[in-house]
């Protein structure tokens, strides 16, 4: 049985090249490119794993992965440009992180270990939110 991934990013070139890199990699893949649709699919469809993108338009990032986390407890690999803060999102639930750009080949590297069982979360020191 194919795992689900469930995409979650708001710019749908990014959302489709991840989408068929991750269905030419055996996965079966869903896309959302708001926070609102992205909970509606988990909700209705669970996932085995969601890529979430921080940058969506209806809703800050912290904000999005309590919703996630209280709707949802698979592993979430957060996509962010801004990387200097996602070890706070790490803190937050997600098992992975991975900075944009990313290299096509380690974003399937990072799903497959985390759907196989390879890869525990990280395990971070206390971390804290950067300044304001």
């Amino acid at each position: 049985m194919e795992k689900r991934i469930l995409v979650v990013d708001d710019n749908a070139r990014i959302a489709g090249m991840v989408r068929l890199l991750l269905k030419r990699s055996g996965f079966a893949v869903n896309t959302a490119g708001t926070a609102r649709k992205a909970l509606e699919l988990l909700a209705a469809e669970p996932a085995d794993l969601v890529l979430l993108d921080l940058s969506l338009p209806d809703l800050a990032g912290t904000e999005l992965m309590e919703q996630v986390r209280e709707a949802w407890s698979g592993p979430v690999i957060v996509v962010s440009a801004s990387i200097d803060v996602l070890p706070v999102y790490r803190k937050l639930g997600a098992a992975d992180a991975i900075g944009k750009p990313f290299d096509p080949a380690e974003l399937v590297q990072k799903v497959t270990a985390l759907l196989s069982g390879e890869q525990d979360p990280p395990a971070d020191p206390e971390v804290r939110l950067p300044a304001a």
